[in-house]
């Protein structure tokens, strides 16, 4: 598996934004692939109603410090905006990006109340169903 960390986004014709993470998670990296990404689909301002499926089958985590990292991703969302909508976090199997999404929704709900819903699901269809489900009805 490839250790360089990637971040794509992409908008779908429901409304739904797809978040792609692989590779070995970096802090740095996220921030500048992240806002690249959102401004190509958004400009300078970020549209919070979209719902959200980050796919992440295939990120490995950081190395470095989780409490660290999470403090660092919740400083530039809150600085740069994020979608608000909920959120669906896609493991496939992947047993370290479980244990990394139940970490950052538990770090979230502790110390930083970000106010979207933020589930894991086991494959694509569920997850995605479930973020289209607020878009829908």
């Amino acid at each position: 598996m490839d250790d360089a960390f990637k971040f794509t986004a992409a908008l779908d014709e429901n409304g739904i934004l797809l978040f792609t993470y692989s590779g070995k998670f970096d802090l740095q990296e996220w921030i500048d692939q992240y806002r690249s990404e959102l401004t190509r689909l958004f400009g300078d301002r970020i549209d919070r109603g979209f719902p959200v499926v980050c796919d992440i089958r295939n990120l490995r985590p950081t190395d470095k410090d989780w409490v660290e990292n999470a403090d660092g991703v919740f400083e530039f969302i809150d600085k740069f905006g994020t979608p608000r909508g909920r959120r669906a976090l896609i493991t496939g199997g992947n047993a370290e990006a479980e244990i990394s999404a139940n970490f950052f929704i538990q770090y979230r709900s502790a110390v930083h109340d970000e106010g979207s819903d933020l589930r894991v699901f086991d494959t694509f269809e569920d997850g995605y169903a479930w973020a289209r489900e607020s878009r829908t009805g």
